[in-house]
Parts: C-alpha cells; sequence; structure tokens
C-alpha cells in the first residue's frame, strides 16, 4: 500500500510542475503544430487507382511456360504476368488512350515516360486466388483515373 501512495505522490509532484509550466507547454505544442501542418499542406497530392482483375493464369501461362519453368512458383508467375501486361505496345496503347504521348515531342522523351509509366504501375497478387492487383499513382486525379 505504501508503494501505491508513493506513486501517487510522485504523481501529483510531476503534475503540479506541468500545471506551473503550461504555458510553455502550450506554446510548445503550438510550434510543433504550426511546423506539421506547414510540412503537411507542402506535400504533393498523390491519387492512386486500383483496379482487381481475374486472370485464370492457368490457361494463359500454361502454353508459355510448358518447357521453361517449374510450375507453382508464385513469383515467377506475377513476374510473368507483369511482364506481359506492361509489354511496350501495351504502355503506347495506354499513353495514347490518356492523351499522355501529346505532351512529348521528342523521341527521347517519349522513350523517357514509356519507362517511368511501366516502373509506376505495380502489379501484386496471389495466384491462389487468380486476382491481381494493379496500382498507379500520380499527382493529376483525371490522369490516375484514366490508366
Amino acid at each position: 500500500m505504501q508503494n501505491f501512495e508513493e506513486t501517487l505522490i510522485l504523481l501529483k509532484i510531476y503534475f503540479s510542475g506541468i500545471w506551473q509550466r503550461k504555458r510553455y507547454v502550450m506554446v510548445s505544442m503550438w510550434g510543433i503544430c504550426a511546423l506539421g501542418w506547414a510540412a503537411v499542406s507542402t506535400m504533393p497530392n498523390q491519387y492512386e487507382t486500383k483496379a482487381r482483375v481475374f486472370a485464370d493464369t492457368s490457361s494463359i501461362l500454361k502454353p508459355l511456360l510448358s518447357n521453361i519453368a517449374v510450375q507453382g512458383d508464385t513469383d515467377n508467375e506475377i513476374q510473368t504476368i507483369s511482364r506481359t501486361l506492361l509489354t511496350r505496345e501495351t504502355l503506347q496503347d495506354i499513353m495514347r488512350q490518356t492523351d499522355m504521348h501529346l505532351k512529348y515531342t521528342t523521341p527521347e522523351l517519349y522513350e523517357a515516360q514509356l519507362s517511368s509509366l511501366k516502373d509506376e504501375i505495380e502489379i501484386s497478387g496471389s495466384t491462389r486466388t487468380n486476382v491481381y492487383d494493379i496500382r498507379y499513382q500520380n499527382s493529376d486525379p483525371k490522369l490516375a483515373k484514366k490508366v
């Protein structure tokens, strides 16, 4: 019982010290909040679109992987699906449908945007359920939705 009373007395001393210096605590809390708000307001908006796709990988990949790989490797199947979905022709089609190709007049900029688009589109999923997630982030919400 004595240990509990000592703890209560110690808490009382701490709270009285905080209460006496409440102005310093409040000023420092407002300063920290102002810095946090300023940091968050300078961050750019990021919009993410996500699509769930069902793909029957056994029928799609069986002819492709018949003599190449051992069946059942989920990482290998996801990589093969992502390579199949993110081919150059598919990425060019995405750029044409979203009018991204109009922004880039030189071939170098166009190629840089193609490789950037390939890196920004993420494909993940599980072969057990054959459901794959395709994600894309951009600062423009309309472009993110179109892609």
